[in-house]
């Protein structure tokens, strides 16, 4: 191998003649991380709305369950069971299995005992927000994570 030889391979990348190679590089890196940090930004920024969605979340609003049926609220329940009872009283007899079931859950709704969301049904609703979470926070580590190496590059 040749002096020259010898010297490029020793210098590979600091020659005058890689010079453009290189800057393009360098601002290809810094348009990977304003990208990245541009995500994380607005990564950050949907969380936040996330949070401050959850926290406007009534408990007693209507929840759409992972199955799609609805789960009302106490007061939005005890209407209905009220006008359900108004419309069995009209073609049952009082003493139907139906309408016993239905008093007994007004009853309960008016008790202030009314958990109408099964055990079952309220861990698939939690399930499903853990999993948007889980999600979410997965995206933002990997974009962080992107960001670190690339910012190293950059360093480099």
């Amino acid at each position: 191998m040749t002096k020259i030889a010898i010297f490029k391979e020793n210098n590979k990348g600091a020659l005058p003649e890689q010079n453009q190679f290189n800057l393009s590089v360098v601002d290809r890196t810094e348009l990977q991380i304003n990208d990245l940090d541009f995500q994380i930004k607005a990564l950050k920024k949907r969380k936040i709305q996330l949070d401050g969605d959850l926290t406007q979340i009534s408990p007693s609003a209507p929840t759409m369950l992972s199955n799609g049926q609805m789960v009302l609220g106490e007061a939005d329940r005890l209407k209905a069971l009220q006008s359900q009872i108004r419309q069995y009283e009209s073609t049952y007899h009082p003493g139907h299995p139906t309408l016993i079931r239905l008093r007994r859950e007004v009853e309960t709704l008016l008790a202030g005992g009314g958990n109408w969301m099964s055990t079952k049904e309220w861990l698939n609703n939690l399930s499903r927000r853990e999993i948007l979470w889980t999600r979410l926070r997965v995206s933002i580590q990997e974009t962080i994570r992107r960001y670190c190496s690339q910012k190293e590059l950059l360093q480099a």
